[in-house]
């Protein structure tokens, strides 16, 4: 089941990269909402697949170097653009703290 995660998750990925290399780049609150369309898109697409790759019922995500890798990368650029959308005054404070609370759940809910 990793094998297929692994190739769930490059293609996850290769579709999140090539819809945000068609947003602007100097517009984060934009590619940050691109990005969430645009993972929901893949995962009514894709249920098996996302389900495999977000939750921890198939292999041990912690033993799938790629895998934990990948998804810490996809996190990072979600917090950079939110930090970038905050700075140039797209989202306020009250905002940020909602939409990181809210994917701090769904991330902690999706691994269980």
């Amino acid at each position: 089941m990793t094998a297929v995660a692994e190739e769930a998750q490059r293609r996850f990925r290769a579709e999140i990269d090539a819809a945000l290399s068609e947003v602007v780049a100097g517009d984060p609150l934009n590619r940050f909402a691109r990005s969430g369309s645009l993972i929901c898109a893949w995962a009514m697409r894709n249920p098996a697949h996302f389900e495999i790759i977000s939750t921890a019922r198939y292999f041990d995500h912690d033993g799938a170097a790629e895998l934990s890798r990948d998804n810490a990368e996809l996190i990072a650029m979600t917090e950079r653009l939110l930090a970038e959308a905050f700075a140039q005054g797209q989202l306020r404070a009250a905002d940020l703290k909602t939409v990181q609370t809210a994917g701090a759940r769904w991330s902690t809910a999706s691994r269980g």
